[in-house]
């Protein structure tokens, strides 16, 4: 068990601009890792013909519905530390020891068992690629 983060964290990121960041992972107002994990575990399929598949995104119904289970869902805490430097090895120093479900960076054999096969189908449909 690890004490360093609250229990149940599946996620551990980093962020020179909080809000920013919690708008990208959250809402998706850009790309997004922990957006795109969440909508491929639920199912949900990014639309098709994307430049960048494997930074696939999501519209419509399929974000909204993201959007929907991450507010009612999730809950955000967070740590301020000034230095690039220390910030990058804290994030690397949490993701190891403590092993969020969603964090694959860092976390070799610790991540939630369908994520990566999920994440790949929804590459493939990114691309254009049909799914198996």
């Amino acid at each position: 068990k690890c004490n360093l983060l609250p229990e149940n964290t599946v996620y551990v990121g980093k962020g020179d601009n909080l809000r920013k960041r919690l708008r990208q992972e959250f809402w998706q107002t850009n790309r997004a890792t922990f957006f795109r994990s969440v909508g491929a575990l639920l199912g949900l399929e990014p639309y098709k013909n994307q430049k960048s598949p494997t930074n696939y995104m999501f519209d419509g119904l399929s974000k909204s519905t993201i959007i929907n289970f991450i507010e009612n869902n999730m809950m955000v805490s967070y740590e301020f530390i000034d230095c690039d430097i220390e910030r990058n090895d804290k994030e690397i120093e949490l993701i190891s020891l403590c092993h969020p479900l969603l964090n694959i960076q860092h976390n070799a054999g610790f991540t939630y068992s369908n994520l990566e096969t999920e994440r790949e189908r929804c590459r493939n449909i990114a691309a254009r690629v049909e799914s198996l």
